[in-house]
């Protein structure tokens, strides 16, 4: 089996051993372990970059989304979405996606983000938009879709943390 323990996360990898060596034998070249994410005290269990973004599953289990700056379109959210869905094999998450200020989504990405598959597989997602136009967009999106799971928009991390947090205990 394989050993992989570093400080505070040696009890949590130890639990689950066949997680570990599936995680460690698939995405070994990919994926940073224990990690601590800059401005934050939350470890890092588990990392994977795409072209589109990088992901981060942290010891709390919201999944910390940074886009790049680029134009997400139908295909680039679903990627996205879907690579979350993958490596972490649940479907009941707390996501924090964060825009960069270049980024852009095309209208049908934006059908995407509100399509049914890709908002049931969250309990609840929160949006750190630093640009006034990106939270416009959003703002009135949201009110357009009626999305039924709770997605909310914020202007900084901290805002998004706190009620993101508020979702603790709701089957995560």
């Amino acid at each position: 089996m394989l050993a992989c323990r570093s400080g505070a996360e040696e009890g949590n990898l130890d639990r689950e051993p066949a997680l570990q060596f599936f995680i460690l034998s698939t995405f070994a070249p990919l994926i940073t372990l224990a990690m601590t994410i800059p401005g934050s005290q939350q470890k890092i269990i588990l990392r994977y970059s795409t072209e589109w973004a990088d992901i981060a599953v942290r010891e709390d289990q919201i999944v910390e989304v940074q886009l790049f700056p680029k134009a997400y379109s139908k295909s680039r959210v679903s990627a996205v979405i879907n690579k979350i869905k993958e490596i972490t094999g649940r479907s009941n998450l707390l996501v924090l996606i964060k825009a960069h200020p270049k980024s852009t989504v095309t209208i049908d990405g934006l059908n995407s983000v509100f399509s049914k598959p890709n908002i049931t597989y969250s309990t609840a997602k929160a949006y750190v938009l630093p640009m006034a136009w990106q939270f416009a967009i959003a703002k009135t999106a949201r009110l357009f879709f009626k999305p039924k799971k709770p997605i909310r928009f914020f202007r900084t991390h901290d805002a998004a943390e706190t009620w993101l947090s508020s979702f603790r205990g709701y089957g995560i």
